[in-house]
């Protein structure tokens, strides 16, 4: 039976499988969300000597039979591995694109232990920032975040037979009102949940979370998911349509910058 505190424990005795070769000063439990059927979250911080606290996230599995369970743990790290890979093996720029860090897979424990992002998370930024004080600042983040997504379609890019293909633009097409018309010439591993809430930003910098729901598909999924996510989202009053739509373009704009580097 999984405890958080019986995890801890083990943490302590096996430093390493967060990434230390050094004996923790402290290890504790920062807070949980336990509320969700099939998921538990817990924050954690570790306290080392001569280094800044460091903070990781457990993701605890429960109420699904084994398998699925190391199936869907194996496909988030897996994922996660990869996409480190393509960025460290790519030059972008100035500009600093990631995902959560994974540190273990602990199959026996259902867990996935990840390294928290740097930033801030772009849903709290958007509810903070008033856009006609900071609407180059914020523009810029919509436009990285674009750039981001392209690249994530770029590094998870498949064949696909000209049929297959166009059943998928012909589906997309009957069940979504696109104002755009590109992210329809390949299929890609498709984030499926791609929005404000799961995306960190900072000066020159995007990293992205929350990989449970990645499925096959058209990029221009994600990309509508992201575009009318922003437009029923309720930041604060000053995100009026006319804003909104001017970010969009922004995101769009950098979508379509991401994928002429392909």
């Amino acid at each position: 039976m999984f405890s958080i505190e019986g995890l801890l424990v083990y943490l302590k005795a096996h430093p390493e499988t967060l990434g230390l070769n050094k004996p923790f000063v402290n290890i504790a439990l920062e807070k949980s969300d336990v509320r969700k059927r099939f998921t538990e979250f817990h924050r954690i911080r570790v306290d080392s000597k001569g280094i800044p606290p460091q903070f990781f996230w457990v993701r605890y599995l429960k109420n699904k039979p084994e398998k699925e369970i190391f199936i869907a743990l194996e496909k988030q790290y897996t994922i996660m591995c990869k996409l480190l890979d393509y960025f460290n093996t790519r030059k972008t720029s100035a500009i600093h694109f990631s995902c959560s860090k994974p540190m273990a897979l602990l199959k026996e424990w259902h867990v996935l232990i990840t390294k928290e992002c740097a930033g801030t998370l772009m849903n709290a930024l958007l509810l903070k920032k008033i856009p006609w004080l900071a609407k180059v600042e914020i523009a810029e983040h919509f436009y990285r975040v674009g750039y981001w997504l392209a690249l994530f379609h770029d590094c998870f890019k498949e064949k696909a037979s000209s049929n297959e293909l166009s059943d998928r633009i012909e589906s997309f097409k009957n069940h979504s009102q696109a104002s755009f018309s590109f992210g329809l010439d390949f299929l890609s591993n498709c984030h499926r949940d791609y929005s404000p809430r799961n995306i960190f930003v900072g000066p020159n910098a995007v990293e992205v979370i929350d990989f449970v729901g990645v499925e096959k598909g058209l990029p221009a999924e994600d990309i509508h998911f992201f575009v009318e996510y922003i437009r029923k989202a309720k930041f604060n009053l000053m995100y009026s349509a006319g804003v909104k739509e001017t970010l969009i373009d922004a995101f769009l704009e950098g979508y379509q910058y991401g994928a002429s580097e392909r």
